[in-house]
């Protein structure tokens, strides 16, 4: 099963752009992640009362990017890097877009509206991502 695992994640590896020979740690799993996530970018959207939103961004050898997230709201949570199965996306600014929205989205799914003044800034950084992806 490990070996199966493995051989699939260098092929998401190597479509992701990734070149390197594959590495393993001593329970035979590989670790090219690691080496991945020194590049990574963190984006603090907010921090405050308790209240958290982090993006973390990773472009790829394929000039694409994939992202993770560290949030904490009212009564929710979630978080994760970035990691060669999420999604790709073409710019920086297309990937920050689409999970601000996504974290818009889940707000209003979980009737979290009491967190408007969060809505509003994810809005705004919204809003500057789409006039940075015009030039």
């Amino acid at each position: 099963r490990a070996l199966e695992m493995n051989v699939k994640t260098y092929e998401q590896f190597l479509k992701c752009g990734f070149t390197d020979k594959p590495t393993f740690d001593e329970n035979g799993w590989l670790t090219n992640n690691k080496e991945m996530l020194k590049t990574m970018e963190t984006k603090v959207i907010f921090e405050e009362d308790g209240k958290l939103l982090k993006l973390y961004l990773l472009e790829l050898p394929n000039k694409k990017w994939i992202t993770g997230i560290s949030m904490m709201l009212h009564d929710c949570g979630t978080g994760g890097y970035p990691s060669v199965w999420g999604k790709q996306f073409d710019s920086k600014e297309i990937a920050i877009e689409h999970n601000l929205t996504n974290v818009i989205k889940n707000m209003k799914v979980r009737n979290i509206t009491s967190e408007k003044k969060y809505i509003a800034i994810l809005k705004a950084h919204i809003a500057e991502c789409r006039q940075l992806s015009l030039f």
